[in-house]
């Protein structure tokens, strides 16, 4: 048990400073993809897209939101919220640095507010 504590411990300072953990994908990475011309690179951006508003559904499901950031209309398109979110990104060059996903929400929640 001593040894499985110790591993974890390590493993844990590892990750720890690592930068996948101090760090997030923020808007300067993101905004390039979703604008390259590069198919492989703008899948990236949309699956990016889909994983923050799938994500923000289940936590709403499951009550881990004290509220609703956006409401996304039924059969919208990967292209259309991939656009919606270039034009917030360049419109708000400001939150570049931010985390991406504070980037996708804020685009989600004014192309999309809840009623």
């Amino acid at each position: 048990m001593k040894l499985n504590i110790s591993a974890c411990i390590v493993i844990a300072a590892i990750f720890a400073g690592s930068p996948a953990n101090a760090g997030f994908f923020t808007g300067e990475k993101l905004l390039p993809l979703c604008e390259s011309g590069s198919a492989s690179k703008k899948r990236a951006c949309e699956m990016y897209l889909v994983g923050i508003a799938d994500a923000h559904d289940g936590l709403k499901r499951l009550g881990g939101l004290n509220g609703e950031y956006f409401c996304l209309s039924k059969g919208v398109s990967l292209p259309q919220i991939q656009k919606i979110f270039n034009e917030y990104a360049n419109e708000n060059p400001q939150y570049l640095k931010l985390p991406a996903s504070r980037l996708v929400i804020g685009a989600f929640a004014r192309a999309f507010p809840c009623k």
